[in-house]
């Protein structure tokens, strides 16, 4: 028992000096010394309480040479309350060697002291067991997947008598590690002057295992539900309209307000092959399905609706809202995907995506479009070359009309065999060879203002356009030619 709850436990006890909780030590029992010289037996952590007689002695030297010789070993010192005040030296020695002093009712039995602070530490223990044993029981009864983690921790702080806490990330609190499904962290704590026992840590270790079991059984949950639900949606973009009406059906029932306002994010990874070998199908799986986990996650912390879907190239993530009052900004969907990118890159820090963004539409048709106008403007994402970047089909204004030509499959695959020779090149190069190769076309095959366009010489623009029609092999007196070159310079621009 720390000196100043002695005092408070025993009125008899009235303290001269208590010293900082850092260094006070724990009085473990009680010692009457009949002479000074009787100090030197006095057991370790005890309260050592002189008699009336040598506590007669208490201000002269000889205490303060008694006092010096038994300040590593006991925890306080008691003389009678009718003994001379402390000396200044006396207080000294005691202060240095962190010793409470007190000054003891005169008549008090001292046998009896000892004997209720006995009774006190045995009994401290018994009700700590039994903290224990309805800790426990609390745990033993808990269904994981009923268990609301943040209000088990208040319970069992309340049961201790301790304000527990859970919190995320990283922290010098004082507190227990949680092993989290997805390795974020996670821990108990609680404030660092906080009295602890083994006891107690013996339970609140047994109180973390049990919120990271719940962790995972909501986390397993969860992914079988967002996994059925991505299903239903990436069924639903694809298929014919009277198929989509009946998966919407289905989805109905669940928490998605299929029926409200859908804006579609689409995120194409351009650099995936870094991370992991695409012909290992397996492991590519794994990765996407690791990114889609992280991307819907990142997205639900910023609040609305968030699911996802997938398709062969690229995560579809879909924000959804019961009615069009509710519907994001594009500077709240700016921030979300900015969160989104940042918990990706904290696993994958090196990788990037073409990102569209499709308009608000309602309904089952709605998503349908939003989707559609998500993979037109990922198009022009990916042909700006400026990864990580949103593009809002709602900006790109008449481009749209040429990037919805371009996002047909056969017109893609078309337009990137035309541009493979030049793709091949240097990647400085190849994208000098695309502008100037657009400022020829829309001046008119003109190699004078082609030039002054670019700020190049016009021997630098006639070498480079030689190079690019023999690369090509193409003959820019073919009008049909021309139109192609200068329409698909325009989607990749």
């Amino acid at each position: 028992m720390q000196p100043a709850e002695l005092a408070r436990q025993f009125p008899e006890l009235v303290p001269h000096l208590l010293p900082e909780e850092r260094s006070a030590r724990s009085v473990l029992s009680i010692y009457a010394a009949d002479q000074l010289d009787s100090l030197a037996d006095a057991p370790a952590g005890s309260l050592a309480i002189l008699t009336p007689e040598p506590s007669a002695a208490s201000s002269g030297y000889r205490f303060d040479l008694a006092l010096r010789q038994v300040g590593s070993t006991v925890s306080a010192i008691g003389v009678s309350e009718d003994a001379p005040p402390f000396s200044p030296t006396a207080t000294h020695i005691a202060e240095e060697f962190g010793l409470a002093l007190f000054r003891v009712a005169v008549g008090v039995d001292i046998a009896r002291l000892g004997v209720d602070l006995y009774r006190l530490r045995e009994g401290g223990v018994l009700d700590r067991l039994r903290q224990v044993e309805t800790i426990e029981q609390i745990l033993a009864d808990l269904n994981p997947l009923s268990i609301d983690p943040g209000a088990l921790v208040d319970q069992v702080g309340e049961v201790l008598g301790l304000p527990l806490r859970l919190k995320s990330g990283g922290g010098d609190e004082v507190g227990l590690a949680v092993q989290t499904p997805d390795g974020r962290p996670l821990a108990i704590v609680w404030p660092d002057d906080s009295e602890i026992g083994s006891l107690e840590r013996l339970a609140l270790h047994h109180l973390a295992e049990q919120v990271g079991r719940a962790l995972s059984a909501r986390g397993r949950s969860t992914r079988l539900s967002d996994a059925s639900r991505s299903d239903l949606l990436s069924e639903l973009l694809i298929a014919d309209m009277g198929t989509a009406q009946s998966l919407a059906r289905r989805l109905r029932g669940g928490s998605l307000p299929i029926d409200g306002l859908h804006h579609v994010v689409r995120l194409e990874p351009s650099n995936i092959d870094q991370l992991v070998a695409t012909d290992d199908e397996a492991a590519l799986y794994a990765l996407r399905q690791s990114i889609a986990l992280v991307a819907l996650e990142q997205a639900r912390s910023r609040g609305g609706t968030w699911n996802r879907a997938t398709s062969a190239t690229a995560l579809i993530l879909i924000r959804s809202d019961a009615d069009d009052s509710r519907s994001p900004t594009s500077r709240h969907l700016d921030a979300a995907i900015e969160d989104i990118l940042a918990g990706i890159h904290a696993r994958y820090p090196n990788l990037q995506f073409a990102i569209g963004v499709g308009s608000g539409h309602l309904g089952v048709s709605g998503l349908r479009t939003s989707a559609g106008e998500a993979a037109t403007a990922m198009v022009a994402s990916r042909a700006n070359a400026r990864p990580n970047q949103p593009v809002y089909f709602d900006g790109l204004g008449v481009q749209r009309t040429l990037l919805q030509w371009y996002a047909i499959d056969d017109v893609r695959e078309t337009i990137d065999r035309l541009f493979e020779p030049l793709d091949r090149m240097a990647p400085g190069k190849a994208t000098v060879a695309i502008e100037t190769l657009s400022a020829f076309l829309d001046n008119e095959s003109n190699i004078t203002r082609a030039a002054a366009a670019l700020h190049v010489h016009r021997n630098t623009v006639q070498y480079r356009i030689d190079r690019i029609a023999a690369l090509l092999d193409v003959d820019f007196q073919d009008a049909d030619q021309r139109l192609l070159l200068q329409l698909a310079c325009r989607v990749r621009r």
